[in-house]
């Protein structure tokens, strides 16, 4: 991929910018695989909630990213996406 090491640090930058809760659910979720049900019980919220606060960590995060990308490499979200770059 022509722009790997760009779009790893713009991840890496983008999580740094998300609160604790959302960087701690990506994390527990897609690099521990754990489930929502397991997330909701860990949190003290029904499933519904935690699927809900999951998917707006990663809108966030993919959010960050773009903004990240257009402005290291100067293009808009048209360009990036005509790039394959953060879909």
């Amino acid at each position: 991929m022509r722009y790997k090491s760009e779009l790893e640090e713009a991840i890496a930058g983008s999580l740094l910018e998300l609160g604790d809760r959302d960087r701690t659910l990506l994390r527990l979720h897609l690099g521990e695989r754990l489930s929502i049900d397991t997330l909701g019980a860990m949190y003290g919220v029904n499933r519904a909630t935690a699927a809900r606060w999951l998917v707006s960590a990663r809108q966030a995060l993919l959010e960050r990213a773009r903004a990240a990308m257009r402005v290291r490499l100067g293009s808009s979200d048209a360009e990036l996406e005509s790039l394959g770059v953060l879909l």
